[in-house]
């Protein structure tokens, strides 16, 4: 019999209001092989003003995708400090509205599945999972806290932090199985010196990935009209995201003035989406006659495919964080892959995925100059080798495609479903 799941994830609002799909790749394969889903997100949608309950009400119910969806009661943020409290507010308010459905009669689940994006939802997760003598997977997307220790430069010996680690390392043991999308998730737990309290046996790794079926449907369905996209005559390097001075993404644009020294080479940069530099980042291009960039904007994710498709060269910012050596799952490194052309990643990375299968480079020595250097390696590089590099991307991107993750992610259900 197919298990009922409950999903526990902060962020899973419908794919129209947060673009993040890997709740809404796995949940669409879960479904097809025959389970229900129940589905607990926050009220709020990140990066937006816009609030799914606008009234007193502790939660929502809808019915979304053939999904029973709730949304639970949290403020909508408008400052940091906002965002710790909406944290809380979904914790809260997630642990009374699960007690009053179960009141209410609403059908117990048989797993639940709690999704980080903060650890307090694996916390519910496991709390609920306890109450109800079910089993709890819980899915670590970011390692927290010590991606603030790598990233924010705090010291692992702050009060605070010593708090959030005992937190973690709590989590760790009481999950019923851990899921990583960094390979190297089993290797951290190693490095805390925590494997001899938690089981390595239920640790796992399941990638970030891309829904092939979903992305070719979008590549012929949605196109843009650009004269500068359909230009055959010019390399095309192409960089999707935001645009943030503090994720150093100030460099790019070096490359780029690095790459328009050497006037021999008709390589272009596009850059499509937007952040709090952007404006910034165009006044100096313009200031500085860097006519080799051009700043598109944002565009909805379902015209990326189309975008890609008419690329020469993937541009992957890695943002030089040390946290990267237990390995990364760039969510937008798997529609690179899918759109069949090779990959240039400015960092080095453990675990690597891309220049392993021969899909692309990564840049071991990151300086401004290396990068421009291997830009324009690609831009000379002979044809038959430029479509082998190619073609090994469009074979990676099948070993990610959300069908087969999800295969892997049924595999841990099952496993952890029999105890």
């Amino acid at each position: 019999m197919k298990k009922n799941i409950w999903i526990f994830n902060h962020y899973a609002v419908p794919i129209e209001y947060f673009p993040y799909g890997r709740t809404h790749w796995f949940t669409k394969y879960l479904k097809k092989e025959g389970y229900s889903i129940t589905i607990f997100s926050a009220s709020s949608v990140h990066n937006k003003e816009y609030n799914f309950i606008k009234n007193k009400e502790l939660y929502k119910y809808e019915k979304y995708e053939n999904n029973d969806q709730y949304y639970i009661k949290a403020r909508t943020c408008k400052s940091k400090f906002d965002r710790i409290l909406n944290f809380l507010d979904y914790f809260f308010n997630l642990l009374k509205a699960v007690k009053i459905l179960l009141k209410n009669n609403i059908k117990k689940p048989d797993i639940i599945f709690a999704e980080s994006f903060h650890p307090l939802t694996l916390v519910a997760g496991i709390m609920i999972a306890k109450k109800l003598n079910i089993p709890c997977i819980c899915e670590v997307r970011d390692l927290w806290p010590e991606s603030l220790v790598s990233i924010k430069n705090i010291s692992e010996k702050n009060i605070f932090m010593k708090i959030l680690y005992k937190g973690e390392k709590w989590i760790y043991k009481n999950a019923d199985a851990l899921i990583f999308s960094m390979e190297g998730g089993r290797q951290y737990i190693i490095d805390k010196k925590w494997d001899k309290e938690i089981n390595l046996n239920k640790v796992f790794h399941i990638n970030n990935g891309v829904d092939l079926e979903e992305f070719n449907e979008n590549l012929l369905k949605y196109k843009i009209s650009d004269t500068d996209l359909e230009d055959k005559k010019t390399f095309k390097v192409v960089y999707t995201g935001a645009l943030s001075l503090s994720k150093n993404i100030r460099k790019l644009i070096e490359v780029v003035e690095e790459v328009k020294k050497n006037e021999k080479c008709n390589i272009k940069f596009f850059i499509y989406g937007s952040g709090n530099d952007k404006e910034y980042l165009e006044k100096y291009c313009k200031e500085n006659k860097l006519n080799n960039i051009y700043f598109k904007g944002n565009v909805n994710k379902k015209y990326i495919p189309y975008i890609l498709s008419k690329m020469d060269l993937n541009f992957l910012h890695g943002g030089n964080f040390g946290i990267l050596r237990y390995g990364s799952s760039f969510n937008k490194s798997f529609e690179y892959l899918a759109s069949g052309h090779p990959i240039l990643l400015d960092e080095e990375v453990s675990y690597d995925y891309i220049e392993k299968n021969d899909a692309g480079i990564m840049v071991k020595n990151p300086l401004v100059k290396n990068i421009a250097d291997k830009i324009i390696y690609f831009y000379k590089m002979d044809r038959e080798k430029y479509l082998n590099y190619c073609k090994n991307a469009s074979k990676v991107s099948k070993k990610y495609d959300f069908k087969e993750l999800t295969k892997e992610l049924i595999k841990i259900i099952e496993k952890v479903g029999e105890k």
